[in-house]
């Protein structure tokens, strides 16, 4: 199991989570607040939040997606680069959302007729800020998983020989299982029983059974992947 899988699996379901919330929460502060700043005859007010919603309510299908994808490729070491990859767009894209709802913010204190409640804040701080990270950490840590297995991969590569590990390693094990087939059959071919002129039974001497093994064993084995594969 991969080091990251915990990590990614549990940001993955957060970033569902307040990606939801996220366009909830895009939803009611830009299109009703721009509606009671469209009451007050303030237009320039009116337009940023409408483009609030609209970007909220994108940034939260977006934390919804990459979710999804934390979730699918928790336990694949070897996507720890998209993971990587992802969460630090996701966290860049938290920060452009973040900046613009505070000069929003700032814009309609004076006001003091719509503001959002401090939760709201913590909606977008969690879910477009602290998540991408843990994602980002959770890449990281798959990268290690990654690493060590490639390592015990080159090790068996090395062990075994070059060139491509499992076509021609199953290749010498099925030869292998022939060559024993090969031998038991020598064996029993080797005491069976031979009969003479006169009738009786005479069994074959032992050293003619060697003889019979070693040479149906170097005969069924390429001597090529012997060599290759001989440790």
């Amino acid at each position: 199991m991969a080091k990251g899988n915990t990590v990614l699996k549990v940001s993955g379901i957060l970033l569902i989570i307040f990606g939801v919330l996220s366009i909830l929460f895009a939803m009611w502060f830009g299109f009703v607040g721009a509606l009671h700043f469209e009451a007050m005859d303030e237009k320039a007010l009116t337009g940023l939040l409408i483009f609030y919603g609209l970007f909220g309510g994108l940034t939260g299908f977006f934390q919804i997606a990459i979710g999804a994808f934390a979730i699918r490729n928790s336990n694949k070491a070897y996507r720890w680069v998209r993971c990587i990859v992802w969460g630090i767009i996701m966290l860049a894209i938290g920060i452009i959302c973040f900046i613009f709802l505070l000069v929003i913010c700032n814009m309609i204190k004076s006001y003091a007729v719509f503001y959002p409640p401090w939760y709201c804040f913590g909606i977008v701080i969690v879910g477009c800020l602290v998540l991408p990270l843990l994602m980002i950490l959770g890449g990281i840590l798959n990268r290690t998983t990654y690493l060590k297995e490639r390592a015990e991969s080159a090790k068996i590569e090395d062990a075994i020989g070059e060139g491509v590990y499992t076509k021609e390693y199953a290749y010498y094990e099925a030869n292998l299982k022939k060559s024993t087939k090969a031998a038991l059959k020598s064996v029993a071919h080797a005491n069976a029983p031979v009969f003479n002129l006169e009738g009786s039974a005479s069994a074959k001497p032992s050293s003619r059974l060697e003889f019979l093994k070693r040479k149906r064993l170097s005969r069924s084995v390429d001597p090529r992947i012997k060599r290759k594969f001989r440790k």
